[in-house]
């Protein structure tokens, strides 16, 4: 049957007459295709919208690196693998048992202070850090915060703290009304750099806070002989450092006083909560005031403390108890697999790791740290070296700490933070954070070998690959 053309000129309110008139299927077929072809010119498509859009994004990039549709497949079950692996904190049938017994006792918060659980795991970590005192605080800030209290420091003393650490080291001084003062880290250690502590000791100066940093440690014989000489306190900021041991000796039990950290990616976590170690009878009674609402124990006359609450409670108390029963596996697991790293990566070009000391008689492993070198990777940004990593199914991120006084949670403008200091000069503290440190987090190292194995190679690959591209935008 013939069938009228579709004229160039025909618009929507002609077609119904034109339907009409040619009574043809021919017909529908044409104006369909004719609307079809209008739309397209005057709209843009959505699906090309957001064909357009995805290719454009990052992981649109990502999707045609790894070949189409099989290798975004393999990307994202190593992500979702990595998820399942990352999982932390972890928990079983012992801490589902202890809650439940402390939930049918009906005593959940810490007062009156300590309660049973906390005693319990007073105990436990004491015997784990070889201290005689113990006590339990809200978190590792809190317990900063108390500490710094403790030891006597008054409104206008000075702290000396490294510049790369979390925020919450120089910020609990100073709600004391203390004053901080930055010193740069060592490069081979990334921990406070003793050599320029001396130079930044003031007329005002009480105490120094020796941070342990991922898998590192400072020389805590230098900073010993330092705060000994110049009649200084020494505080420990172990937030990372549970299971360490410098000499023989445990972290927290080094200086006067080590502050350890329960928050959820912690070593050992009950979601928060914090802890203070110390040899000394005396200041160990002041802690408990100080955190305990200025309660006395231990012999202190009535009203002879400023105090507040800041308890752990008991939910959290039977918590880290059965972390405390795992942990000595679990860290010994995380030790050695952190090594075998270290060994597979000590010979690769363009990676540099924290110098090893021999003094370090049982290393930290809250973290693996790494510095990539841009400049030996052909220009590569470590950015890039990161998110390869993650796209293999590893975890690796960069640093998690900027120089605190960059740091956008630092308080540093807050009109109540006394005399608040410019920036200081910490270029190793800056290059560090923003160009080169990469860090795997502990969860990864309770895995199995191979995945330590594959993530060395996996390493060595990428770096040879960006030494032979040679420049930042190619793709390895």
């Amino acid at each position: 049957m013939y069938c009228t053309p579709i004229e160039p000129n025909y618009t929507p309110k002609r077609i119904v007459p034109f339907l009409v008139r040619t009574r043809s299927s021919a017909a529908f077929v044409a104006i369909i295709r004719w609307i079809s072809a209008e739309a397209a010119r005057m709209l843009p498509s959505p699906i090309a919208t957001l064909r357009r859009r995805f290719e454009e994004s990052d992981f649109g990039r990502r999707w045609t690196e790894a070949g189409g549709w099989p290798g975004a497949v393999g990307v994202a079950w190593r992500r979702y693998y990595l998820r399942a692996l990352m999982r932390w904190p972890r928990s079983g049938w012992r801490e589902r048992r202890t809650v439940r017994a402390v939930l049918r006792s009906g005593r959940w918060g810490g007062y009156p202070f300590p309660g049973p659980w906390t005693r319990r795991f007073s105990r436990a970590f004491a015997s784990m850090h070889a201290v005689p005192h113990v006590i339990p605080a809200s978190s590792g800030a809190t317990a900063l915060l108390a500490a710094y209290q403790s030891l006597g420091l008054m409104p206008g003393d000075e702290v000396v703290v490294p510049a790369l650490t979390f925020s919450a080291t120089a910020t609990a001084a100073h709600l004391l009304g203390l004053r901080v003062a930055f010193v740069d880290i060592d490069p081979l250690t990334l921990c406070l750099d003793h050599r320029l502590v001396e130079a930044a000791i003031g007329p005002h100066t009480r105490a120094i806070v020796a941070v342990h940093l991922g898998d590192s440690m400072p020389d805590m014989d230098a900073l010993l002989e330092i705060a000994r000489r110049r009649g200084l306190r020494l505080v420990e900021d172990c937030a990372h450092a549970h299971g360490a041991s410098w000499q023989g000796r445990p972290a927290g039990g080094l200086g006067d006083v080590g502050c350890f950290s329960f928050q959820t990616g912690k070593l050992m976590s009950s979601g928060e909560g914090g802890a203070i170690t110390t040899h000394n009878d005396g200041l160990a009674a002041t802690c408990v005031a100080t955190v305990d609402c200025g309660r006395v124990h231990g012999g202190l006359p009535d009203q002879s403390r400023l105090g507040i609450n800041l308890r752990l409670t008991e939910l959290q108390a039977a918590l880290l108890s059965c972390a405390a029963e795992r942990f000595g596996r679990e860290n010994a697991v995380r030790q050695r697999r952190m090594e075998s790293l270290r060994d597979q990566l000590g010979s690769v070009e363009g990676i540099r790791l924290p110098r090893r000391d021999p003094r370090m008689t049982s290393r930290p492993a809250y973290a693996f740290q790494m510095l990539y070198l841009p400049e030996a990777c052909g220009g590569v940004p470590r950015e890039r070296f990161v998110a390869d990593l993650c796209d293999a199914g590893f975890p690796a991120t960069p640093s998690w700490y900027q120089p605190v006084y960059r740091s956008p949670e630092y308080g540093r403008l807050d009109p109540r933070t006394p005399a608040p200091p410019a920036a200081p000069a910490c270029p190793v503290a800056e290059s560090v954070a923003t160009t080169s440190l990469v860090w795997i987090p502990h969860p990864f190292f309770l895995g199995p070998q191979r995945h330590i194995t594959r993530l060395a190679r996996t390493v060595a690959r990428l770096i040879d690959s960006y030494r032979h591209h040679g420049r930042a935008g190619d793709s390895p």
